[in-house]
């Protein structure tokens, strides 16, 4: 479900949406930062950058969507994974697991991204974390001890 062990075939789809999935070390692929959003889906770019600014991405890096990505170092690994969670959002994903990544951001970030995806009603947000830092305001938390 998460892409743990390469799939032969077909994809995994919630109510015929696809699933996504964002790490701390979420990466980027060579082509333009629109490509890295979109990828080959038609979406408009109010769309996709009202997105960006939801997450707290704004100015040149991120306005220009035509700007080709030729390195991940380009961005940080807090930048990468809001990257990865505006493609997911972008994509319209039911079910976005997120998995550790609330560490990379600071407060007012958190409370960025948190709002972001607190916009897309219809979205499912599953997060393993490490720590208290809570990305999205849990409807139910496990904790595991010594997992």
């Amino acid at each position: 479900m998460v892409g743990l062990r390469a799939p032969l075939s077909g994809t995994s789809t919630i109510t015929s949406r696809p699933i996504g999935w964002v790490q701390a070390d979420s990466q980027l692929f060579a082509g333009t930062l629109r490509d890295n959003l979109c990828v080959k889906r038609p979406v408009e770019t109010s769309d996709v950058l009202a997105v960006l600014s939801g997450l707290g991405l704004s100015g040149p890096r991120f306005s220009d969507l035509e700007l080709v990505v030729t390195s991940a170092s380009q961005y940080s690994d807090g930048e990468r994974a809001r990257l990865a969670i505006a493609r997911a959002l972008l994509a319209n994903v039911a079910l976005l697991i997120i998995d550790d990544v609330a560490g990379l951001f600071d407060e007012e970030t958190l409370s960025a991204v948190a709002n972001e995806l607190s916009r897309h009603g219809d979205l499912a947000v599953l997060e393993a974390a490490h720590n208290r830092r809570i990305l999205s305001a849990p409807t139910l938390e496990i904790f595991l001890e010594r997992a």
